[in-house]
């Protein structure tokens, strides 16, 4: 099996080439301009209602918090506040529309070029190509002003930084050290539970090198071990304390700024979908409804559940239940979860297929990006300067659902699938070592999975950006310099 699996991946990659300057400007311009064109056609980008929530901050209107990361508001921020100075809103979104699709072909470009000199065959960097510049997903979401393609980009940029200095294509120096904690750091306050995939991952990583260099030491020093741990090891580490710096930023550095934080009772969106579907299909008892009547908020009861439940998101519901009684009676919430799950099994299987298949079966999302501006009192407008369409992301997603499978691949489970699959095949081939880089990507699909405010496919646009990293790192060869 080992030797077959090696034949076949070597029908795919021949003989390394040569840095070319020329080559990179190709690919990168090749990504651009096709993210340009979609730009300018829905000029000045896109406005959502997370952004709207973002531009009331960045205006003044309201306080800043972390419900959409203060790091990602911070940038919108400047952007509006040059557009304000040009004496026009509708420029402060265009430039951050600008910055954001550029960021997002430069690191595209960088992936589909390491292909290119890592010399694999040119139909396979054109694979890689198209599907940077000429995915209708990717290219609308390059454009779009959410919160999730900031996140995204972000974390394909430290996902390759990791991948580079596990596999020694950058040496292990101050500068590298410096770049992979930023990059850490950054990415983990990018999305509020980032740094909790980041973390797990880093802690992994470090054990294996702190472990691998225990056996083959003769010392058990435990500063011997930390000197040499091996390239594992320290890259874990650096992981780790970019991650926790993270915490320490968001749980300490924003309050004293004034910059508020999510509540953590957020993450039991699945727990209160499950109860809503308990009230709403079944005959539930006097206690039970008591019981649940203690959560929610004044004012609300069972029958605001049954009216506004939607078994795909929590939003409805968060006017209904009081998460700040939930996170301030943990212990009675916890009860009241596990006692309502024996009583009503079936409801609770029925609430998290339909709250989390998205995430781990290909089916049809009620819609994959948004590409509107909506009603604002800020003056933001739609200007097309190409028209191409009203809707040509849509329009170009319909004639490839011509292509085979094309639907399964730009499906949200499809990353989760990949994962999967490609961790089966190292372990067939024994090289169950690289499988510890597809940790950060399936930890975020778990999360979602378990802890998720909606279905919804942003959601796991990272992991889905991600996919020409999942195909190189069957190739990947982890150095353990000491």
């Amino acid at each position: 099996m080992k030797a077959n699996i090696d034949k076949i991946k070597r029908v795919f990659i021949g003989e390394k080439r040569n840095d070319s300057v020329l080559i990179r400007l190709l690919i990168f311009g090749s990504i651009w301009l096709p993210c340009f064109a979609v730009f300018l056609n829905l000029f000045p980008g896109t406005y959502s209602t997370d952004t709207s929530a973002q531009m009331a901050e960045a205006l003044g209107y309201n306080h800043f918090t972390n419900y959409n990361p203060f790091v990602n508001t911070i940038v919108v921020t400047l952007f509006v506040k040059i557009g304000l100075l040009a004496g026009n809103i509708n420029v402060g979104i265009a430039l951050y529309t600008l910055f954001q699709f550029s960021l997002y072909a430069a690191v595209g470009s960088f992936i589909t070029y390491l292909f290119y000199q890592k010399g694999f065959k040119l139909i396979v960097v054109a694979v890689v190509l198209a599907f940077y510049a000429i995915n209708p997903v990717n290219l609308l979401y390059s454009v779009g002003m959410w919160k999730d393609t900031f996140f995204a980009v972000t974390f394909l940029a430290c996902s390759v930084m990791i991948y580079l200095c596990l596999t020694g294509e950058r040496e292990w120096n101050a500068k590298n050290k410096v770049l992979l904690f930023l990059l850490v750091l950054f990415t983990s306050l990018t999305r509020n539970s980032s740094w909790t995939a980041l973390l797990i991952f880093g802690v992994v990583l470090f054990a294996k090198g702190f472990i691998r260099n225990r056996k083959d030491s003769k010392s058990r020093a435990v500063s011997s071990l930390l000197k040499n741990m091996g390239t594992s090891g320290r890259v874990g580490l650096t992981v780790v304390i970019g991650a926790v710096m993270s915490v320490i930023v968001m749980s300490v550095i924003y309050p004293s700024f004034g910059v508020g934080n999510v509540s953590a009772s957020r993450a039991l969106s699945l727990q209160v979908q499950q109860i809503a579907r308990s009230v709403q299909d079944n005959e539930i008892t006097e206690t039970e409804k008591e019981r649940i009547q203690d959560f929610l908020q004044t004012g609300k009861g069972l029958n605001d559940i049954v009216e506004n439940y939607d078994p795909t998101i929590i939003d409805p519901l968060k006017s209904i239940f009081d998460f700040d009684v939930i996170s301030n009676r943990g212990g009675n919430f916890s009860k009241l979860y596990f006692d309502m799950m024996r009583a009503h099994p079936k409801a609770y299987l029925d609430a998290f297929v339909d709250h989390t298949i998205l995430y781990w079966w290909p089916v049809k999302p009620k819609w994959i990006w948004d590409n509107r501006i909506y009603d604002n009192d800020y003056g933001i407008a739609r200007s097309s300067k190409l028209f191409l369409g009203h809707d040509i992301g849509g329009e170009l997603y319909d004639k490839m659902k011509v292509i085979p499978g094309f639907r399964l691949i730009t499906s949200s489970a499809s990353a989760l699938w990949l994962i999967i699959l490609c961790m089966i095949i190292n372990s067939l081939e024994k090289k169950s070592g690289r499988n510890i880089l597809y940790l950060p990507p399936l930890i975020i699909i778990v999360g979602l999975i378990l802890f998720s405010y909606a279905s919804l496919f942003r959601y796991t646009y990272a992991a889905f950006i991600l996919k020409p990293m999942y195909f190189l790192y069957l190739y990947a060869e982890v150095e353990e310099k000491v």
